[in-house]
């Protein structure tokens, strides 16, 4: 069972990193679908792409923790990594999930943006889907 939830987070936290991974090198075509906007006022800018790297790496490296949680390969973690990165991973997108209250999540206020819909319709249920997973996976280990 770890198996099998641990290729399917691995290949959700994979196919991010390489979304992202897409928007460092080529730009994000439109930032609005993907950043909270505000009514009324002037739309996201583009994210860096030194910033937008940064969070592939970040999610490339989620993903190589559950291909290693998968045991598709073998590598040295300290126990402390080992023992608690699934738990963040999972206690971080369940924050997500749940949102601010204002701009992103279930509990969101603004609702009429474009991010807006598609945050409730795709974003949050995927961060609620990868948490749950997340925690399966700590729980079973």
């Amino acid at each position: 069972m770890i198996f099998v939830l641990s290729i399917v987070l691995a290949i959700v936290f994979l196919s991010i990193s390489l979304l992202h991974f897409n928007w460092a090198f080529r730009g994000i075509d439109n930032v609005a679908k993907v950043f909270p906007v505000i009514p009324g006022k002037k739309g996201p800018s583009q994210p860096s792409p030194f910033l937008t790297g940064l969070v592939a790496i970040a999610l490339l490296a989620i993903a190589l923790f559950y291909f290693w949680k998968a045991q598709i390969f073998e590598m040295e973690l300290s126990p402390i990594i080992s023992k608690y990165l699934g738990w963040l991973v999972s206690i971080i997108f369940l924050i997500r999930a749940i949102g601010d209250f204002k701009y992103v999540g279930f509990f969101s206020k603004i609702r009429s943006t474009e991010f807006s819909k598609l945050d409730r319709k795709y974003y949050s249920p995927l961060c609620l889907l990868i948490a749950i997973l997340g925690i399966l996976i700590q729980t079973l280990a």
